[in-house]
């Protein structure tokens, strides 16, 4: 039973996790002056609605573990002009794997946007058959110097910048934040307790992927993870979909510490399909966020409200 209740968690995590997005009901205004982002949950993500250069633009898909803005062909197409870009020159044979589906890529250029009181610095990618516009929140930073921490506040639903004197530090947990590859990672400590079995792993480096509805996958050909797996004796099984394909392997944790923050009774994923993550040992995904965070992408600090 506990088995079969882990596998149809994780299934139902990858289903929602590889479905393309819903329309989101448009807001009557979007205005470039909104400075809280409102996020709206729609088929296990995060969206928002913001003025781009001046052009309203619905359903963003709130994003971390992604090399730059990832936009649509079609949706390109229908927005050009938002971006200023012309002349571009395709790209040959290039592509770029998310979750389980490969993207061919159509167009990569580098980018600076005005997105509300907000401006994004880095790559667009256009892909072809792709259905989204998806934002890095760590290329995201604020026009107003002092304004150098971006707040996300999954429970309550916003976004927005804030600077030193908006909030109290002594409220949250600090961590020490990187930017690898591009992407934010996280170094902490894991704890985990699984039927009657303990496993940590010191000192090792997450991933923070809003795009990824589950708690955490943790990547087997990772060195810490896998010495933590071969001896810990924690039970690791195949969790299958509805066709019958395995989609990754599970576990059940009865008790799942990471940053200092504790789950209990949760399925995490294990994964060795992410070769290009394997240097880390997993990805925090959004479940992880029950209360409100604060990236300090200039001084590397990642605060979680106690």
């Amino acid at each position: 039973m506990r088995k079969y209740l882990c596998a149809m968690l994780i299934m139902l995590v990858s289903t929602a996790a590889t479905s393309a997005a819903r329309t989101i009901p448009a807001q009557k205004n979007i205005s470039i002056e909104d400075s809280v982002y409102r996020l709206n949950f729609n088929n296990g993500h995060y969206f928002f609605n913001a003025v781009i250069e001046d052009t309203p633009v619905e359903d963003i898909f709130l994003e971390s573990a992604i090399p730059g803005i990832l936009i649509g062909d079609e949706l390109f197409e229908k927005t050009f002009n938002c971006f200023g870009l012309d002349n571009l020159e395709k790209q040959k044979g290039k592509k770029i794997v998310l979750l389980n589906n490969l993207y061919d890529i159509k167009y990569i250029h580098p980018i600076t946007l005005n997105i509300n009181d907000g401006v994004f610095t880095g790559n667009v990618f256009v892909l072809e058959s792709y259905d989204k516009l998806a934002l890095p929140v760590q290329n995201f930073t604020s026009k107003n110097s002092s304004k150098s921490y971006l707040k996300i506040d999954i429970p309550g639903k916003e976004m927005e910048f804030l600077s030193e004197d908006e909030w109290d530090k002594t409220d949250y947990k600090q961590f020490e934040l990187e930017c690898i590859n591009g992407f934010p990672v996280v170094s902490t400590n894991l704890t985990i307790e699984s039927n009657g079995k303990t496993g940590t792993i010191p000192n090792s480096r997450y991933i923070i992927d809003f795009g990824n509805g589950s708690l955490a996958f943790l990547m087997k050909g990772n060195k810490e993870v896998d010495f933590m797996l071969n001896n810990s004796g924690i039970e690791v099984f195949e969790a299958k979909n509805r066709d019958g394909q395995v989609i990754s392997e599970a576990f059940m944790a009865d008790t799942f510490i990471v940053c200092g923050h504790q789950f209990e009774n949760r399925p995490i994923g294990v994964t060795d399909k992410m070769k290009t993550f394997q240097v880390f040992s997993g990805l925090i995904g959004l479940k992880f966020f029950t209360v409100p965070v604060i990236f300090d992408f200039k001084q590397g600090k990642f605060y979680i409200h106690k």
